[in-house]
């Protein structure tokens, strides 16, 4: 079916991004290998890129299955449709810090990854063990992550994709936080103690406190967030070590907590998430922008805003099954996936579910295309044909394109516009064909 040749076409796609991810990459650090064949680029490209990996190509909307000579097509069949998707990113990740123009991902191995203005496909100087406690913002310069060392962090710097300095501590590290340019970084460690200053230099005392969940800085770099399990959060005067507010966050104990953007999003153990404003200082409704980044069993996925162009499979040979009411003059289609769709027999047009008690089977030909009262009627359209293999389409307004690939007996060439589908809004066959453009988005999702 399709999908054979769509992932054919996925395997020639990863061999050319690894020569462009290398083009792409700090200095050459670190030459792409088939598990890192995205890295390095800007989070548009990558994204971009990744969605074209696993959603359909529309360069593959005419490529039969390969068969014998003599053989017919295998059963199956696929629906082409566009929803959102959820891609799968990278396989190895342990943490990330993920915004609307630049994403940073921490590796098993101890490798960080960088997409944004600034990009790095690796570093100098890996972490000792699985990246932990990361810390970055999207502007920021210097990036701020644990491994398996619990009173170390290490700093990098992003612009040359490089460890600057590494920060060694008096104690077991509970919490990290970078400013928004990254120049600053708070660390809070385990007995509560809460330390501030230069991400390359010297962290002075700046708070006694309770056990720490997580720190994060406000939109300006001025205020830090101390965030307690409990849901206590305080906001610390970053210039000189005064308190300056303090509210408690709704629907506590939490069990992680995650600055992302100006919002504060907080976890209770069963898995009900509450975010913060920053910049209010209030609780606002969770929302699936807080949501796009997931990370589960280490891999990292992103949810797409957009429609991608994605095909469903489907077993065995296409099959319809229509019944007649002429008491109600409605047809019922038994359709592809499944679901019964009703149609009114003078329009051709889908209706609403309607009971009746007259239904009648009506009798199609193999492609479910039948006549009744001396009119026709059109469930399913070629697409395209060439030689002997033809593409037929079902398409339903609202849900997608059903495509298989038959065997014509007679040999020909058809494709009326190419990478165009035919549509109908009407199953009579006297009512015409509109050809829609199959497309995928023009940015990343």
């Amino acid at each position: 079916m399709l999908i054979l040749a769509r992932f054919r076409a996925v395997a020639v796609l990863l061999l050319s991004l690894a020569a462009l991810a290398a083009s792409f990459g700090c200095s050459g650090r670190q030459m792409p290998t088939e598990e890192n064949a995205f890295a390095g680029l800007s989070l548009t490209e990558y994204l971009a890129l990744t969605r074209d990996a696993q959603a359909f190509r529309v360069s593959t909307l005419y490529e039969p299955p390969r068969v014998d000579v003599g053989e017919d097509f295998p059963p199956g069949y696929e629906l082409l449709s566009r929803d959102p998707v959820t891609l799968d990113l990278t396989q190895n990740a342990t943490d990330y810090q993920g915004f609307d123009t630049a994403l940073a991902i921490g590796l098993l191995d101890g490798g960080l990854r960088v997409y944004g203005a600034r990009n790095c496909s690796g570093v100098d100087a890996n972490l000792p063990g699985p990246v932990r406690n990361m810390a970055w913002r999207a502007e920021a310069r210097y990036l701020a992550a644990m491994g398996d060392e619990p009173d170390k962090v290490y700093v990098y710097d992003v612009a040359g994709c490089s460890r600057t300095h590494v920060q060694e501590l008096p104690g077991a590290v509970a919490a990290i936080a970078v400013s928004p340019t990254g120049d600053d970084l708070a660390v809070a460690l385990a007995d509560g103690q809460v330390l501030l200053g230069s991400a390359t230099g010297r962290l002075r005392p700046a708070l006694s406190t309770g056990s720490v969940l997580a720190l994060g800085f406000g939109p300006d770099g001025g205020v830090l967030f101390v965030v307690s399990a409990g849901g206590g959060v305080q906001l610390l005067n970053v210039h000189n070590n005064e308190i300056i507010q303090r509210f408690e966050a709704k629907g506590g104990p939490f069990s992680s907590a995650r600055f992302q953007d100006h919002y504060l999003v907080l976890t209770a153990p069963d898995g009900r998430r509450t975010a913060w404003d920053l910049a209010t200082h209030t609780q606002v409704p969770f929302s699936r922008k807080l949501a796009q980044y997931q990370l589960s069993d280490n891999q990292l996925r992103y949810k797409t805003w957009n429609g991608v162009l994605h095909l469903k499979p489907y077993a065995g040979r296409p099959e319809f099954n229509v019944d007649y009411s002429p008491l109600h003059r409605l047809l019922r289609v038994l359709d592809l996936d499944g679901r019964n769709r009703f149609y009114d027999q003078d329009s051709g047009r889908e209706v609403p579910a309607m009971r009746a008690s007259d239904w009648t089977a009506v009798s199609t030909n193999a492609k479910g295309n039948f006549c009744l009262d001396g009119r026709c009627y059109v469930l399913t359209d070629r697409a395209f044909q060439w030689d002997h293999d033809t593409l037929l389409c079902r398409h339903v307004p609202g849900l997608g394109h059903f495509l298989w690939w038959v065997k014509s007996e007679r040999p020909e060439e058809f494709s009326p516009l190419p990478d165009h589908l035919p549509e109908r809004e009407s199953i009579l066959e006297d009512e015409a064909v509109i050809w829609g453009p199959v497309v995928p988005p023009r940015d990343f999702p």
